[in-house]
């Protein structure tokens, strides 16, 4: 990969970070670690009627997942930022070989080219017994 392109995506990689980055701040301003008492505006900690309290606590573990979920994300690209000031981005790390310029587009902290990671699931899925 020549440097224009690991410059390019060194770009990519720093705009998806902050885009994570904006992501897990509204999640979190939208609730997540927030009380009852302060996402419903009431002056009383409790909801009146079951199925508030069900939805609140819906809302709240998909914020908490929706979060896990971006910041696993955001380490990746962190990683993939730090692979690049290694000079190892865009390498394959089972096989060694030079990861696909189109699958880095799509996922640009990729890890594997398009036919190790293939085979990954594959051996994934035998070993689950499916």
């Amino acid at each position: 990969m020549n440097k224009k392109d690991v410059l390019q995506f060194e770009k990519l990689l720093l705009d998806e970070r902050k885009r994570f980055i904006i992501e897990l701040s509204q999640i979190e301003s939208e609730g997540l670690m927030s009380n009852p008492k302060e996402s419903s505006g009431d002056l009383s900690s409790y909801s009146y009627h079951p199925a508030d309290q069900g939805s609140d606590t819906m809302e709240k573990e998909k914020n908490v997942f929706l979060a896990s979920a971006k910041g696993n994300e955001l380490y990746e690209i962190d990683q993939a930022l730090l692979r690049i000031k290694d000079g190892k981005f865009g390498s394959c790390q089972r096989c060694g070989k030079e990861i696909e310029k189109e699958r880095l587009e799509a996922v640009p902290y990729a890890l594997q080219c398009v036919k190790c990671r293939r085979l990954e699931e594959n051996e994934r899925k035998i070993s689950q017994g499916g």
